[in-house]
């Protein structure tokens, strides 16, 4: 278990995408030497010293990177099942319960690297402060990794056990954490027993700290990111008493983390095609007369002595793979009839673009059950029945998130599917594809919305059609353009739900797409439609570099 955690960590370590995620972790040490990130009670914070930065930096890291580090870490199956590795260590002695422990220790571990680089800026931008220059090692680390490191354990055994279920891998499973996640910072504030962050026991401290109030009242404890210009240092606070029951309640996050590990073992399919077929695809039909299939654990043992004998001879799995994807792509292409071929041979012929938008629409459809389409059916007769005011904009958002997998998949799709080479093929430039893709997307965007649509316009309000058209736009410019920038769907799935959830649900209206908050301002719309317009520009870009490199 532990040399697979290892190794994985290394190959993992190397990637680009950890880079940018140093690199945004960077960006947030910016944040809080700039006075961005502030922790304050009751309007006031204590002096920066190490108990204060350490718990500052803990609540924030407990808070946030179990957000954003889930999305980072959750690909490690995925990974070894698309390379063919997975194949390999199923035909090794290593047991399920084995693998989903080293995976989520893996991903702890990758996780623990940007804790550990966040508490080394912690010590510097205290320093920096100046307001306190004694370092005292201890008060600062030990809120770090009190506070820190037990929900990122969980997040890397939920990583894990969502890609072991067949059904959370996807966007479904993106959504549902998202949801999680914001239930488990809701619990930290107002349940004790469900205090995963510990601002529970942060705020119990500073209470004891400072005394009763003389209204009895408790004072209030703000996390915040924004300008914390008026918040004086009121207090010198010497942080948390790590009691042996407070401890014990935050090592219990910690058992539940390698509980949760465990547990995936069960759903886990050990790379078995068998286990992993399609829902609604049947098995193969038996033949009368032959004799029945060997026993399951009989198959899994001459499989395993078949491949361990075979393993060893190959060249290479991924290099044979590629290999064999070209000579097969040079056969398949002219003959295939899947949409993809057709669309490729529309263009041959001349076919116009309303083909191309066509194609690129029943792509992002296809596979969606008859209870999607109904769910998006009722959502476009809720629109046409709901009154003006603020439901409006709720409804409209929540008909703008249900295609969240349409959006998701869009400028993701040849990278996933490896069908990149079908696209170079054709003879339609990158520009005119892109603008496909993206054309399909306001199709789906405008479709999803229609109900509120028509309203608006039965009410005849120019103002909220002209915002309803800006986020048809503004929606999938933004899918298109991190998938191509990213050629994952997690990144769009994370910016396009936390701007769903802090823009239209919240009331930022800053940030509100549906440009439908109240007051609208006059250029609210125009802002969101020249971030379109750049973001589709930023898309075709990338995707005319991916094309020919």
């Amino acid at each position: 278990m532990a040399e697979l955690a290892r190794a994985d960590f290394r190959e993992r370590a190397r990637r680009s995408s950890f880079l940018l995620t140093l690199a945004a972790t960077l960006y947030f040490c910016y944040l809080i030497n700039a006075g961005y990130v502030h922790l304050s009670i009751a309007g006031q914070r204590g002096v920066l010293n190490s108990a204060w930065m350490g718990t500052l930096m803990g609540l924030f890291i407990g808070t946030l990177l179990p957000l954003a580090g889930f999305y980072l870490v959750k690909n490690t199956l995925e990974w070894d099942r698309r390379t063919g590795v997975g194949e390999i260590l199923a035909a090794t002695p290593l047991s399920r319960r084995a693998y989903t422990m080293g995976k989520a220790l893996s991903n702890f571990l990758l996780l623990a690297v940007i804790v550990a680089l966040l508490a080394l800026a912690a010590a510097v931008l205290q320093l920096l402060a100046g307001e306190d220059r004694r370092l005292d090692l201890a008060a600062l680390l030990a809120p770090i990794a009190w506070l820190a490191l037990p929900p990122i354990a969980l997040t890397a055994a939920a990583a894990v056990f969502f890609e072991a279920v067949s059904w959370l891998r996807g966007t479904l499973g993106n959504v549902l954490y998202f949801f999680l996640w914001t239930a488990a910072i809701s619990a930290s504030i107002l349940v004790p027993a469900g205090d995963l962050v510990g601002i529970g026991a942060v705020h119990a401290s500073l209470e004891r700290y400072l005394g009763p109030t003389a209204d009895g009242k408790e004072r209030g404890l703000s996390l915040n990111l924004g300008p914390g210009a008026d918040i004086r240092a009121a207090f010198t606070w010497q942080g948390v008493a790590w009691t042996t029951g407070l401890a014990a309640r935050r090592l219990t996050w910690l058992a539940a983390a390698a509980a949760l590990a465990l547990l995936a073992a069960l759903p886990f399919s050990r790379f078995d095609p068998a286990r992993e077929r399609p829902r609604g695809e049947r098995s193969p039909p038996s033949t009368p007369g032959l004799a029945p299939a060997a026993p399951r654990r009989r198959r899994v043992h001459v499989r395993r002595s078949i491949l361990t004998r075979w393993v060893p001879a190959q060249r290479s799995i991924l290099a044979r793979r590629v290999a064999a994807r070209q000579s097969i792509l040079a056969l398949w292409v002219p003959a295939q009839r899947s949409i993809l071929a057709r669309r490729v041979a529309a263009r041959r012929l001349g076919g116009g673009a309303a083909v191309l938008v066509a194609a690129e629409v029943r792509l992002m459809v296809k596979g969606r059950s008859r209870w999607w389409f109904a769910g998006a059916a009722a959502l476009v007769v809720a629109g046409l029945a709901v009154p003006a005011g603020e439901a409006r904009g709720t409804l409209l958002a929540l008909a703008w998130i249900w295609p969240l997998p349409l959006f998701s998949a869009m400028g993701t799709r040849e990278t996933r599917h490896g069908t990149r080479e079908l696209i170079v093929a054709g003879a339609s430039s990158p520009w005119r594809h892109a603008a496909a893709i993206w054309a399909a997307g306001v199709l789906v965007a405008a479709a999803a919305g229609a109900g509120v649509a028509l309203r608006l316009a039965f009410a005849s309000d120019a103002a909220g059609l002209t915002g309803w058209l800006a986020g048809c736009l503004f929606v999938p410019s933004l899918a298109l353009a991190l998938g191509a920038a990213s050629g994952s769907p997690r990144l769009f799935e994370i910016v396009y739900l936390l701007l769903w959830y802090c823009g239209p649900m919240n009331r930022v209206a800053l940030l509100d797409f549906t440009c439908l908050s109240a007051p609208r301002p006059a250029v609210h719309p125009l802002l969101y439609l020249a971030l379109a317009a750049a973001l589709l520009a930023v898309a075709s870009l990338i995707r005319r570099r991916q094309t020919y490199t």
